[in-house]
């Protein structure tokens, strides 16, 4: 395994939880993943996703329609404890049936008892990745662990990023940028 890890393709994938089911945002999601399988057709490619509700599952859903991607499951918290975290059943079922196809389940360790479990998955994510991909509103909005923090730490480190563009439908999140962005809309950073 050692071997082929060297050799793989890493995506990481980070987004929001709460988004619209959108076909244009589906159709995006499958050209971005369609264009790392054919940039890199000569290698195995692992994709990183926590399966959580909304953008990791998402992704994951669409990886399974690509034979070269090969899913790996990294988990901030015990199994339980991070469905707990779900707002909804369906999305509950949607993460085992998913985590029922990854190659591996990965237990995220905190470096240090100051991060929060999230932190320290968007870190490892950002430390596992040659790429990342984000269904993100495009906010920084500071928070720990958050979307706009992980594609921040994988820039700073010097990680491409695909920006597909999505509106966080959280209660009380502002998308600024819905007036300049179209759902779906693509941009590498």
């Amino acid at each position: 395994m050692e071997n082929q890890e060297k050799t793989a393709f890493h995506i990481a994938v980070t987004g929001h939880r709460f988004i619209p089911e959108d076909t244009h945002l589906d159709g995006s999601v499958r050209q971005v993943l369609a264009e790392i399988v054919l940039a890199h057709a000569d290698r195995p490619i692992w994709l990183y996703s926590a399966l959580a509700e909304g953008s990791d599952q998402l992704v994951s859903r669409a990886a399974k329609d690509f034979k070269a991607i090969e899913l790996m499951v990294p988990l901030p918290k015990p199994q339980e404890d991070y469905l707990a975290d779900f707002v909804s059943e369906e999305d509950r079922i949607g993460f085992r049936e998913l985590l029922a196809s990854a190659k591996a389940v990965i237990p995220v360790i905190r470096s240090d008892e100051l991060s929060s479990p999230y932190q320290a998955l968007g870190e490892f994510l950002v430390s596992q990745a040659d790429v990342l991909v984000a269904i993100w509103n495009g906010v920084y909005n500071a928070k720990k662990g958050g979307t706009g923090g992980v594609v921040q730490t994988a820039l700073d480190a010097g990680i491409p990023v695909y920006w597909v563009y999505c509106p966080n439908q959280k209660p009380g999140e502002i998308n600024t940028l819905d007036h300049e962005k179209q759902m779906g809309d693509i941009e590498e950073l």
